[in-house]
C-alpha cells in the first residue's frame, strides 16, 4: 500500500470513528492534500479493488473498512462455507 493510500485509510478510519459514516471525496481530499476529486476517487478505487474498503451505495460516504483474509489463512466453517471479509467500520442510518 502506498503512503497516499495509507493516509486515505487513516482519514476514513478517523472519520468513521468521529462521525459514524464515511467522509465525502472532498473531505478526504482536504485532509490528505489532494485538490482533485478524481485523484481521491482513484485512490479509493484502488483500496476497494484490494478489498480494504467497500461501500454499500454509490457514494463513497457509505464506505466501510474491511479486513481481508490474508493469503494462506483461509478457513472454512464446519459446513464447508468460507466466511467473507470481516467488516470493521459501520454506517449510521441517515436520510439521504
Amino acid at each position: 500500500m502506498t503512503a497516499r493510500q495509507e493516509a486515505v485509510m487513516a482519514v476514513i478510519r478517523a472519520w468513521l470513528t468521529e462521525h459514524g459514516h464515511g467522509p465525502t471525496v472532498r473531505e478526504i481530499g482536504t485532509r490528505v492534500g489532494l485538490s482533485s476529486t478524481s485523484s481521491v476517487a482513484h485512490q479509493l478505487a484502488q483500496l476497494e479493488e484490494r478489498g480494504l474498503i467497500s461501500r454499500t451505495g454509490r457514494d463513497w460516504s457509505s464506505c466501510r473498512l474491511e479486513s481481508p483474509t490474508p493469503p494462506g489463512a483461509a478457513c472454512e466453517a464446519a459446513d464447508g462455507i468460507r466466511p467473507g471479509p470481516r467488516q470493521i467500520g459501520f454506517e449510521a442510518d441517515r436520510a439521504v
